[in-house]
């Protein structure tokens, strides 16, 4: 994984509130970001 997609999601997981559906949210675009930059 690299560094900047890292600290991008770090920021985000900062700025966001922890509300149970914007975590569910954010798991299925990492899980889809994962997946495209391993594709």
């Amino acid at each position: 994984m690299n560094e900047s997609l890292l600290k991008m999601i770090n920021l985000s997981a900062e700025i966001k509130p922890p509300d149970k559906e914007a975590a569910d949210r954010d798991m299925s675009s990492m899980n889809l970001m994962y997946r495209f930059s391993f594709a």
